[in-house]
């Protein structure tokens, strides 16, 4: 066997039938539990990546989060979708930053998820 069928081969090992139904278990599991949310974007603030209209899938999940995230932050009753710019994990805080707007200001706690996927 050629080296290029080697690698070729070696690629396709990850593929086996048994998969794909375990990932749609997993993800209708995730849905159904809460830890993944559709969000539709209702405004142009990160356009052109995301776009007024677009779904986003939105994990509920904590993780711990870096420059160039897309988040969803809640105050007031309100959402607010942006880009991470910076963490600052001593004061427990997140600078989130938008289209043609300044710079705001979150509580770690006021994350309320991460956009895991988003569909156009």
């Amino acid at each position: 066997m050629s080296s290029t069928q080697l690698a070729f081969a070696s690629n396709r090992l990850w593929w086996q039938p048994w998969r794909l139904p375990v990932l749609v278990a997993a993800l209708i599991l995730a849905l159904a539990a809460g830890a993944l949310g559709p969000v539709q974007a209702s405004s142009e603030a990160l356009a052109p990546e995301v776009p007024r209209g677009a779904w986003l899938l939105v994990s509920s999940l904590s993780v711990p989060l870096a420059a160039g995230d897309v988040v969803i932050a809640e105050r007031v009753g309100r959402q607010w979708m942006g880009r991470v710019r910076h963490v600052d994990r001593e004061a427990r805080r997140v600078v989130v930053m938008r289209r043609n707007e300044p710079d705001r200001t979150f509580k770690l706690a006021e994350i309320s998820g991460w956009v895991v996927l988003v569909l156009n």
